[in-house]
C-alpha cells in the first residue's frame, strides 16, 4: 500500500500538469528579472521626457530628445550609459572641443562616472596617426567602436559635431549640440541617472 502511494505521489510530481506549472513560475521569474533590470529605464526615459512636470515643476531637457527612437544593434556596452561622438579619419578643431567636453561631462558626474562609458564611431574605415596619438595621449578612456553598419541604417554622419546619448539598452535618447554647454549635458545626465538605477 505504502509503495503504491509513493509511486502516485512521483508520478503527480512528473505529470504534465506539475510541469506546465513549473513552467508558468519559470516565466513569471523571468518577467521579474526583467522588471527589476529595465523598468526603470523605461521609467525614466517616459517621466524625464515626457512628464518632466511631475517630477520637478520646472525641469526640461537641455539636449534634443531623438525621435522617433534609434537603436544600435552592434554595440558591446549593455548595462552602461554612453556618451558618443561620430568622428572622421581626422580630428579637427571641432573634434578636438567634443572629445574634450564629452571627458569633462563624465568626470563632473563624480561617483556616477563608473555608470558612463565614452566612445568614438569612425565614419572611416581607419584614423590617421596625428588622431591616434591624440586619443593615447589626452583620451586614454575613449572607447573606438567601428559600426558602420548601424551609422548607416540610422542615416548618422559626423557633420554637425552632435554627442549622442545612448542608453544601456542601446537606444539614442538625447544628442547635444555644439551650442549646447557642458552644464547643459551634464544637468540632462545626472536628472537621468537619479531617475535610473540601471546602468
Amino acid at each position: 500500500m505504502n509503495n503504491d502511494v509513493e509511486t502516485k505521489s512521483v508520478q503527480g510530481k512528473n505529470s504534465p500538469l506539475a510541469e506546465q506549472r513549473a513552467e508558468r513560475r519559470g516565466q513569471r521569474t523571468m518577467l521579474a528579472i526583467f522588471g527589476i533590470a529595465f523598468v526603470p529605464v523605461i521609467l525614466a526615459y517616459l517621466f524625464f521626457f515626457h512628464f518632466p512636470d511631475i517630477l520637478s515643476g520646472v525641469t526640461t531637457n537641455r539636449g534634443e530628445l531623438i525621435q522617433p527612437a534609434m537603436r544600435f544593434s552592434e554595440h558591446h556596452h549593455a548595462g552602461y550609459w554612453s556618451l558618443i561622438y561620430i568622428g572622421d579619419s581626422r580630428c579637427n578643431g571641432d573634434c578636438i572641443e567634443r572629445l574634450y567636453l564629452m571627458r569633462q561631462v563624465t568626470v563632473a558626474l563624480g561617483k556616477d562616472a563608473q555608470r558612463m562609458r565614452q566612445l568614438l564611431l569612425p565614419v572611416s574605415t581607419e584614423l590617421d596617426e596625428t588622431f591616434d596619438t591624440l586619443i593615447s595621449s589626452e583620451h586614454p578612456e575613449l572607447i573606438i567602436e567601428w559600426l558602420n553598419d548601424d551609422l548607416s541604417r540610422m542615416g548618422l554622419t559626423s557633420e554637425g559635431h552632435w554627442i549622442y546619448l545612448m542608453d544601456p539598452m542601446g537606444n539614442l535618447m538625447l544628442r547635444f549640440s555644439p551650442e549646447n554647454s557642458g552644464q547643459d549635458m551634464l544637468k540632462d545626465l545626472k536628472h537621468l541617472l537619479k531617475l535610473s538605477r540601471v546602468g
